[in-house]
């Protein structure tokens, strides 16, 4: 459930159960992957989603880009026991 506008070069992924934005933040960043999560963004108090940016101006190459896409995709699918205990 990617959310994105044309104007802007970059993109909001919202995280399904059992990730956190924190821990999927810090496994992407271990595997060399830097995004933002919703707490950069949030206004006052209320609870940010949990979701990431992830901007898609930031690299150096096409190939770059579609690496640490499939990065994402991959820590997306395969969360970690810990996040997944109860």
């Amino acid at each position: 459930e990617l959310r994105w506008a044309a104007d802007y070069p970059h993109i909001w992924l919202p995280l399904p159960e059992p990730w956190r934005a924190g821990q999927y933040a810090a496994t992407l960043r271990q595997a060399g992957v830097l995004v933002r999560t919703m707490d950069h963004f949030a206004v006052g108090r209320t609870p940010a989603p949990h979701a990431v940016r992830i901007s898609l101006n930031a690299v150096a190459s096409l190939d770059q880009l579609r690496s640490g896409l499939q990065t994402v995709a991959a820590v997306l699918n395969n969360p970690p026991a810990a996040v997944m205990d109860p």
